[in-house]
């Protein structure tokens, strides 16, 4: 909920705050910007913490910043952000990494329901905002708040879990064969970079687009819910399509599937039609981040360990830049114009996966989502 908290609550925030969309795109930045930075240290933190710790300071920061966001003015909204994008950026990846940890022969497999409950999640906060939000945003923040203060009370009191699964899942990696290639490893923050900051410029600024064609009704919260929760059935429906098809196959169709659905969304004119294309573009996105972390797994981490802190970064690089740039172009030209940023972005992919084509297709061995033979 916290990750995907601006999007539903722009519309209220900008016209609280008397911001422009190029403004309003900057608190994305402010966002991924905090948790970049956390990101990058987190490893550190929680190497001098413990993972537990970690978690508490990250969870009470998000407490911190999700209340302020409701009733700070204007001048502090940006402090605001930030905060809770540091506690972010402490939960984030020292979450995947614990799972990953304490189930090392199931990771990808455990991996996956964690992005599942986190689309849960995204997918249930517009409806939330809905709700308790009237003329003013603070009853969903402080009611994030106070849940995200007591998650991070609950983990101060936890013990410490044994350390023996990520010791042993460190040695299984480091015992595998270095062959990645620098080249390879920046190919993989060049893609999720460009996935994170398409999939974060469209999620967010969905409710806006509605919004905007349905002034006073309550219909825009079913765009970005209809975003989610098309992402987390297409997350939930991709082990069964991976036993079908290889996982390049279903790259560059997803591919496809999402610049068709974003382009469709650039042209729609009703809020009926902004709810389905964003359904459309939530499928089409649902298995690209896994199958590109499944590729770091396989091809990066062994090899170069160290690269997998940055590579996550990427995706807060990308969270950071393009939803601003939405707001920026929407500001001279309007938000339909604002959403060809996520559409290029998407179509570089596409590109690429197309030029990549004939690498990918080499034999992938096991498939590191759903634990099976992958297709050759």
């Amino acid at each position: 909920m916290a990750t995907t908290l601006l999007g539903p609550l722009l519309p209220l925030l900008a016209s609280r705050w008397a911001m422009s969309d190029a403004a309003a795109g900057a608190l994305f930045s402010a966002q991924f910007f905090g948790q970049l930075t956390a990101t990058i240290s987190s490893t550190l933190i929680t190497a001098r913490l413990g993972g537990r710790r970690t978690l508490a300071i990250g969870f009470g920061l998000v407490a911190v910043g999700v209340g302020a966001v409701g009733v700070v003015p204007a001048s502090l909204s940006w402090p605001a952000v930030l905060i809770y994008g540091l506690g972010l950026g402490c939960v984030l990846p020292v979450t995947n990494i614990l799972v990953a940890a304490l189930s090392p022969t199931r990771a990808a497999s455990a991996l996956s329901l964690v992005n599942v409950s986190w689309g849960i999640g995204a997918m249930l906060w517009p409806l939330v905002v809905n709700a308790l939000t009237g003329a003013s945003p603070a009853g969903a923040t402080t009611a994030l708040a106070v849940a995200s203060m007591a998650v991070g009370a609950m983990w101060l009191v936890m013990p410490e879990r044994n350390r023996s699964g990520a010791r042993a899942a460190t040695a299984a990696t480091a015992s595998q064969p270095a062959v990645v290639s620098t080249a390879v490893a920046a190919s993989y923050g060049g893609l999720i970079l460009l996935y994170v900051g398409s999939e974060t410029a469209i999620s967010g600024w969905v409710a806006a687009f509605a919004r905007r064609m349905a002034a006073g009704q309550g219909a825009w919260a079913y765009a970005p819910t209809a975003f989610w929760t098309a992402q987390t059935a297409g997350r939930l429906l991709a082990p069964v399509w991976l036993r079908r098809v290889s996982e390049p196959r279903l790259l560059l169709s997803s591919l496809v599937a999402s610049v068709t659905a974003v382009l469709l969304l650039t042209r729609v004119t009703s809020v009926s039609g902004v709810i389905g294309a964003s359904a459309l573009a939530g499928l089409g996105l649902a298995a690209i981040f896994p199958l590109l972390w499944a590729g770091v797994t396989r091809e990066v981490a062994p090899s170069r360990p160290a690269a997998v802190g940055p590579l996550f970064a990427a995706g807060g690089v990308g969270g950071a830049v393009l939803p601003w740039l939405v707001g920026v172009v929407s500001t001279g030209q309007g938000l339909g114009a604002g959403l060809l940023v996520p559409l290029t972005a998407l179509a570089l992919m596409l590109v690429a996966g197309l030029i990549a084509r004939p690498r990918l297709t080499q034999p992938l061995g096991v498939d590191r989502i759903t634990g099976h033979q992958s297709p050759k």
